[in-house]
């Protein structure tokens, strides 16, 4: 791409010299400098909340296994080869994404899920 070759060479040659050259405006190259620079920082706190996501797991993990095994349940939420079993874990999920980490309020937190199965 035109902007990281750039980028690339924006150390040898001038920036605004090589957008004239190539027809791009300054402005445009600034614009995809600074979507490159929220890109990494967005996968950068993606990763860092990936991280805490695992350690909240593996630090109850044990507790939750107890409580399955207390009541006798099985831990998994779908069988193989049947994508509806998970279903409503799947919106369950989706629904926590988008009120924890997105942010977003919703008025009501019911969540309404129809599981269809091949029996």
């Amino acid at each position: 791409m035109k902007y990281e070759a750039i980028k690339r060479c924006s150390s040898e040659h001038s920036m605004r010299r090589m957008c004239r050259a190539l027809g791009l405006r300054e402005s445009a190259y600034y614009k995809w400098l600074n979507r490159a620079a929220m890109r990494l920082k967005k996968m950068r706190e993606h990763m860092e909340l990936v991280k805490k996501v695992r350690k909240s797991f593996d630090d109850h993990k044990q507790v939750y296994q107890k409580a399955l095994d207390q009541f006798n349940i099985t831990g998994s939420m779908s069988r193989p080869a049947c994508p509806y079993d998970n279903a409503c874990a799947e919106s369950f999920f989706s629904t926590a994404k988008r009120e924890c980490i997105y942010k977003k309020e919703y008025a009501n937190l019911s969540v309404n899920c129809t599981c269809k199965t091949n029996l």
